[in-house]
């Protein structure tokens, strides 16, 4: 099974990748798909069955799985993780397409899944009269955020950092922020300046001003 990120970090798994039973099939016919290959049921079988494992680290998701709604039938998709359903939806729309194509694309959302390395996630597509309900792609995104009790931007005076006697703090510049800066005695030819760091664990860019 192949999986990827994307830019925001999503994790991605395309539908030709899970790992499907014999009634569903690979198909072509939308040109726009991610990675130009969808599962379909197969015109002859009632439902067909996916699954695939989560190998993202440990937190909560929001799952998007991208699908088409086809305006000849009712197809249902139902997900399962952990054999626990967590979504129900009926294709029952009409789009002004009996194809799948970029008109016919609908998303499913699931939020707030708490989800865990190793996780089985399983996907039923149900065939309903012509429409054979396809799946382009699975989307999990992220949805741990610590903004919160985590500021992203740590800020530190000069003048509040423990300085030695070598410095001096001063308000030759009006406009700092502050309004004091440190600068080095003139008698001295360097001095130093520490702080213990109260942020968030994480990775910093640490600009000096």
């Amino acid at each position: 099974m192949t999986t990827y990120e994307n830019a925001n970090g999503s994790i991605i798994v395309e539908a030709e990748d899970l790992n499907y039973d014999d009634d569903f099939v690979i198909s072509q016919i939308d040109p726009a798909a991610s990675g130009g290959e969808i599962l379909r049921v197969r015109g002859d079988r009632r439902d067909a069955n996916a699954t695939t494992r989560f190998n993202g680290p440990d937190g909560t998701y929001s799952l998007t799985l991208l699908a088409y709604d086809e305006n000849d039938g009712n197809g249902q998709i139902n997900v399962w993780v952990n054999n626990r359903r967590v979504s129900a939806t009926v294709l029952n729309r009409d789009l002004g397409t009996y194809l799948p194509g970029t008109q016919s694309q609908v998303q499913i959302v699931i939020d707030s899944l708490r989800l865990q390395r190793g996780d089985r996630i399983e996907i039923e597509a149900v065939r309903d009269g012509n429409e054979r309900t396809s799946l382009d792609k699975l989307v999990f995104t992220s949805a741990d955020t610590h903004t919160d009790t985590q500021p992203s931007r740590v800020v530190v005076e000069a003048e509040d950092l423990n300085y030695d006697n070598d410095f001096v703090v001063s308000g030759i510049d009006g406009s700092a922020s502050g309004r004091q800066i440190l600068r080095v005695r003139s008698d001295r030819r360097d001095a130093a300046a520490t702080t213990t760091f109260e942020g968030a664990d994480g990775t910093y860019t640490l600009p000096l001003d």
